[in-house]
């Protein structure tokens, strides 16, 4: 064991990159804005291949950062600019092998909420939710919301405020 360790050690980055991938489990990566207006209001979608609501969102592309692939996803499914807000949030599906990044977001100075509309095909319909009666939620989307809202309520009242 110690051997192998020794001549991992010594092999170039992209060998040991290599190596890594071909013994470990690999994971897709996917991001997930959580677009909110001024009164609260959270922009959802309807899918096409899902039955629930969901947020704008899709995998990251190889060699892109997770920043602007959660900026690129918003502009091709919604047709808006978007700016995140606050820290990244990171939900990992070890069953699924996803890694889902999300981000509360808002729009960019220019774009206003009624400019949001189905700019992808994979979008049947766009629609803002009241945050205090969502409609049934895609799991993945009702998971990043919830770790997002429990993120935001321990940024600003201390980790005794974190409901499990």
């Amino acid at each position: 064991m110690r051997t192998g360790l020794v001549a991992y050690a010594h092999m170039p980055r992209a060998l040991r990159q290599v190596a890594v991938r071909s013994v470990m489990p690999s994971f897709t990566v996917g991001v997930m804005p959580i677009i909110t207006r001024d009164d609260g209001w959270i922009l959802g979608v309807q899918h096409t291949y899902m039955a629930r609501w969901g947020f704008p969102g899709g995998l990251v592309n190889r060699r892109e950062r997770v920043e602007d692939a959660v900026v690129r996803e918003a502009r091709e499914e919604v047709g808006l600019h978007i700016r995140t807000v606050g820290e990244a949030i990171v939900t990992v599906n070890p069953w699924e092998q996803v890694v889902r990044v999300a981000w509360r977001a808002v729009l960019e100075d220019g774009d206003r909420p009624e400019m949001a509309h189905p700019a992808s095909p994979e979008i049947l319909m766009v629609r803002w939710l009241d945050p205090d009666h969502l409609p049934d939620l895609a799991p993945e989307a009702r998971e990043a919301l919830r770790t997002v809202q429990r993120a935001e309520r321990w940024r600003a009242h201390g980790p005794d405020t974190i409901e499990r």
